[in-house]
């Protein structure tokens, strides 16, 4: 294919273009690098934290279109109301296995889903506290840093986040996605005095996902892990992913290559050669800005006719245009005919006693269908999520509990490997037929999960592997397993949806029952309060009120305080400073930059106190501010002291069928 560059370009000979390109290339390239690295286009960073998983396509014979047609029916076969908006399908991103998609458009700062998807979970100490080592387990690449509602948590937080939070790719220019923080909610289910199911699951309700901006029907939906995740990884892949700056000087670039072309009066006739012979020219000043630029004269034509299209050749805009010729082009029909709805379930309080949130069908779903695909992430030791504690009269170390990711992970009782889904399918909760001779009709499981062979090509040839073959490929950060939960009858919508954990899991939890009441008597204090009453309440008392009525040992007051505390100048006995104008936009809940404070004194405006904000728990220093609003004051829990870290917390992990379970694991 032939075409022309820019306006006006004579016939040259190919290695004259190359080498008045590449030069152009070089010099652009090289000014575009001023102080701040930048061509002063716009930026954007957002911290997430994630990555990928893998293949394609086909349910139970029927292609995943009819599947998907087919859960639209309610169960009188009438047309129900909900429609799937959010898919998941193998990524627009080449080789960056699954992906999440939006057939419907979603304007900026609206919600993905009206809903969040599924608990986030926190992960503590785990490599200080126990004897994980990042070789043993593929959650490194996809743990958040944990921060606002888990930070407190203990010394050192990590959060698994389900769904968008790990399927969502990173892509450091098209990034269309900010999260938030949801609700923390420690009153679920009555608390640790009279549910034996607290500290069993997460209080953290999870994660919102808002459009950064417009994201139209058929694209993918793109999490901003922050460029830090690429530069921690070097002599990975990751030094060859182009960073939002390759992308501008990229544009720049090419844009000076139009524009000195057209200056000097010079022409050629392009081909996909010499735009090869430029690009593999350029790679050798600089591989990732090279790899920005068009591969072929169809895509370079494309971009050409984009701007165009806009009216505008701006750094930005180019740039842009540039990012979007690395991804693989999508349409609806596409994710339609390929993609598995992530919208069958829908969070909510369980009508399973001690249980916490469960899982609820949002639309019908027929017997046998998809309830939620599940891409695992393995750890080769169930044993490696233990936790210990230093025991001083006795000089060693003892086993305190285990991470309470384990309750959300799968496995077999014979084997020690770990196997975690990273979809909402880690809310639906355990219900048998055993104590009723195997007819519990309708009132019994409604789903069980198998093998996901039929969308994930890698899952069939992982399960002929070896255990010494996974540790391998874990250690390389590979994964290739998947589970699915299918419908084992059909599902009404608002129905709960349940499967059987295992035999296992039931004796021990029976076990747990009894031990429960011997544990209850030594947890009830008398001076526990729920972090969410206090919040609630909006309990906020002086250090003088403390001194007669203290809070218990269980919170900490935290502030919100964006400055940081990088001015030393700050730190004084006798300085204060204006608090004024000092808010989170989206409240407490929400908000990330929180600090550990106390209420020095209150102001005559009943909204505004003066207040003493500490850089960390345990710290002396403190910044002192006056006329500080009260919404920006809330709880959390003091480290090591929510329901998690309760001694004699359930943990067993959720059995897979001996029936599908490979004998070699």
């Amino acid at each position: 294919m032939k075409s022309i560059i820019a306006l006006s370009m004579l016939r040259i000979g190919s290695a004259v273009a190359a080498q008045t390109i590449y030069a152009e290339f070089q010099e652009q390239s090289a000014e575009c690098a001023g102080l701040d690295g930048t061509c002063n286009a716009a930026t954007s960073s957002n911290n997430s934290a994630n990555n990928t998983i893998q293949s394609n396509y086909t349910v139970l014979g029927e292609t995943i279109e009819n599947y998907n047609a087919s859960n639209v029916k309610s169960g009188n076969g009438e047309e129900h109301p909900f429609q799937c908006s959010i898919y998941m399908a193998p990524s627009s991103i080449p080789n960056a296995g699954f992906g999440l998609y939006t057939i419907r458009d979603i304007k900026a700062r609206e919600a993905l889903l009206p809903f969040t998807d599924a608990p986030s979970i926190p992960v503590c100490d785990e490599y200080a506290k126990g004897d994980l080592e990042l070789h043993h387990w593929n959650h490194g690449d996809y743990l958040w840093g944990g921060t606002g509602l888990a930070e407190f948590e203990c010394e050192n937080v990590s959060e698994s986040v389900v769904t968008f939070g790990s399927m969502c790719n990173f892509h450091t220019y098209l990034a269309n996605v900010i999260p938030q923080n949801a609700k923390y909610d420690d009153t679920i289910g009555g608390g640790r005095f009279s549910n034996p199911g607290a500290g069993a699951f997460s209080y953290h309700t999870g994660h919102d996902f808002h459009a950064e901006l417009d994201i139209n029907a058929g694209q993918e939906i793109f999490c901003d892990y922050g460029e830090t995740w690429l530069d921690t990884r070097e002599g990975t892949f990751a030094d060859h992913v182009p960073r939002e700056d390759d992308f501008n000087k990229g544009a720049a670039a090419l844009k000076s290559i139009h524009r000195n072309l057209i200056k000097k009066d010079i022409e050629f006739e392009a081909s996909d050669e010499i735009l090869g012979l430029v690009k593999s020219i350029a790679s050798k000043h600089n591989d990732r800005i090279a790899s920005t630029l068009p591969n072929t004269m169809e895509a370079l034509g494309e971009i050409v006719e984009k701007i165009k299209t806009r009216g505008s050749d701006s750094i930005e805009d180019i740039a842009k245009f540039l990012a979007e010729n690395t991804i693989e082009k999508r349409d609806t029909s596409w994710i339609l005919e390929n993609g598995i709805c992530m919208e069958n379930i829908k969070p909510g309080i369980s009508n399973i006693e001690h249980a916490g949130r469960g899982a609820f069908a949002q639309n019908h779903i027929a017997m046998g269908a998809i309830v939620s695909p599940g891409p695992l992430l393995n750890i080769v030791d169930k044993d490696l999520l233990n936790m210990y504690e230093y025991n001083e009269e006795e000089a060693h170390f003892e086993l305190f509990t285990k991470q309470l990711l384990l309750n959300y992970c799968f496995g077999h009782v014979d084997s020690k490997l770990l196997l975690c889904p990273q979809s909402n399918m880690i809310l639906i909760n355990h219900k048998s037929c055993r104590n009723t001779n195997g007819e519990c009709g309708n009132n019994g499981p409604n789903a069980r999960v198998q093998w996901g062979t039929t969308w994930d090509k890698d899952t069939k040839d992982w399960l002929e592997l070896s255990m010494e073959e996974i540790e391998f490929n874990t250690a390389e950060k590979r994964r290739g397993l998947s589970l699915e939960v299918v419908a084992t009858r059909d599902i009404l919508p608002g129905e709960e949806i349940t499967m059987d954990y295992g035999p296992a899991w039931e004796v021990a939890w029976e076990e747990h029952l009894v031990l429960w009441e011997v544990f209850f008597d030594e947890i009830d204090d008398g001076r526990y309060i729920p972090v969410r009453t206090l919040t609630d309440n909006q309990d906020f008392r002086t250090v003088d009120e403390l001194e007669d009525d203290p809070y218990p040992t269980n919170v900490l007051m935290v502030c919100y305080y964006p400055e940081g505390f990088e001015d030393e100048e700050s730190y004084s006995e006798e300085e204060w400073w204006s608090g004024e104008n000092i808010a989170p936009v989206n409240g407490m809940d929400a908000s990330y930059d929180l600090y550990p404070c106390e209420i020095t004194k209150k102001s005559e405006d009943p909204g505004t106190v003066s207040v003493r904000i500490y850089p960390a728990y345990d710290s002396e220093k403190y910044v002192q501010l006056y006329d500080y609003d009260m919404k920006s004051i809330s709880f959390r829990m003091a480290p090591y002291t929510s329901d998690v870290h309760l001694e004699g917390t359930f943990r067993h992990l959720i059995e897979i069928p001996d029936d599908i379970f490979p004998e070699q694991w």
